[in-house]
This record gives structure tokens, C-alpha cells and sequence, in this order.
């Protein structure tokens, strides 16, 4: 985890560049010890995922709440809304259309290898 903390951004992370050492070492004590425990590796791109995925649901419910207080009209714009704290390289699109729709995207496919588990999609679109 000490190690973790060192990372200041998990998206596109590459391990063997960054110095950090997620290889997990038992300790002495331990009888099962010599059974090798494997790596971490693919726990950078399973936290920036999950991250990305808890960005959008904060930037969808953001919207949907700006909505209702605007009376049912998506809003034009939103503060914060391009920003990704989690991918600071990258950004969301948000797109406000005349006749009343939205759309909202990450403005680049993210096709991370070898991660189990839901992708939530990383672009919502509502017609008016």
C-alpha cells in the first residue's frame, strides 16, 4: 500500500518505468514463504478503471441533478465537467445538444488488458 500511495495518477501506469515494486514478499517467519506469491501489477489499471467508472457515475448523477433543478432542460455546461482527476492527460466530453439531448464521454477507448469484472461504459447518450 506504501508503495500505491507513491502513484499520483494509476491511468496508463507503466510499472517497470514508475519504481514502484508491487511484488509481494512474505515474511521470513512465514513456513509457506518459499511459494511465490506473484505481483500486483494489474492493480494500478484495476484502481484507475473502478476510478473512472465512480468519475462518471459522480459527473452522471451531477448532470441529472442539474437537470431537475432546471426544470427537466439538461444544462449547457457544468462545472468540472471535462476534468478527470483520474486521467489528468484526458478528459470527458460533454456535449449539450439544441434540441435537448446529451451526451457525455471519455474521449478516449480505454482497452486495458486482462482485467476480470464489469466494465461499466464510459459514455452516456440521452435524446430529448
Amino acid at each position: 500500500m506504501l508503495q500505491l500511495a507513491k502513484v499520483e495518477s494509476y491511468c496508463d501506469l507503466e510499472l517497470a518505468s514508475s519504481g514502484v515494486d508491487l511484488e509481494l514478499k512474505p515474511a521470513s517467519w512465514n513456513v509457506l514463504s518459499k511459494i511465490t506469491f506473484g505481483s500486483l501489477d494489474d492493480v494500478p489499471r484495476r484502481v484507475a478503471r473502478y476510478e473512472l467508472d465512480r468519475e462518471m457515475t459522480a459527473k452522471l448523477l451531477d448532470l441529472k441533478w442539474a437537470r431537475e433543478e432546471l426544470g427537466g432542460r439538461w444544462p449547457a455546461s457544468l462545472a468540472g465537467i471535462e476534468q478527470s482527476p483520474t486521467c489528468p492527460g484526458d478528459r470527458w466530453v460533454f456535449d449539450a445538444t439544441p434540441g435537448g439531448g446529451v451526451s457525455l464521454a471519455f474521449s478516449r477507448p480505454v482497452e486495458w488488458e486482462g482485467l476480470h469484472g464489469i466494465d461499466l461504459p464510459l459514455h452516456y447518450v440521452a435524446n430529448p
